[in-house]
């Protein structure tokens, strides 16, 4: 894993820091509602002059854009790699559960885990594998409640059943 990389606005000068200010007004503008629902595309064009112009995927213009918003607030923002292997707090943080939930799932064996002394380590595509069968396994779960309620006549502008 590489050394993080640090911006600290308090490096900028005023004028610079203003830019930043306007750019990031005239980002969230042009943006709107498209930007969150992942239509929206950055680009950035690398080199001096007319240099080379290349789209950045939704999910990293996203990256970006929170990024613009912290520095022209004042904040550091450091970007750094995410490391495979993780820690219970970290895998239980990408799942949006607690670490004692997340211990519960390593014991039950649905995630991999093992020992680096008397910490537990899991793989982050383990951890990203689990979250797409629990994503799976709710969509599917609310998709049979639906067909539950159409078959009792319990659908949106009908009677129910009698």
């Amino acid at each position: 894993m590489s050394a993080p990389t640090v911006f600290d606005p308090q490096t900028l000068t005023e004028s610079a820091l203003a830019a930043l200010h306007a750019h990031r007004a005239a980002f969230a503008n042009a943006a709107g509602p498209a930007f969150d629902q992942g239509s929206y595309a950055l680009s950035v064009r690398i080199g001096p002059g007319d240099g080379v112009d290349v789209d950045l995927p939704p999910a990293l213009a996203r990256v970006v854009a929170a990024a613009l918003a912290e520095v022209a607030d004042g904040h550091a923002v450091e970007v750094r790699t995410v490391g495979e292997e993780l820690s219970t707090q970290e895998a239980a943080d990408l799942l949006g559960v607690s670490r004692p939930f997340l211990v519960g799932l390593l014991d039950g064996g649905e995630i991999p885990s093992w020992k680096v002394g008397t910490h537990r380590r899991v793989q982050r595509a383990d951890v990203l594998a689990h979250r797409t069968r629990m994503r799976a396994t709710a969509t599917e779960a609310l998709q049979n409640l639906a067909d539950q309620a159409q078959d009792l006549g319990l659908g949106y502008g009908s009677e129910p059943a009698s």
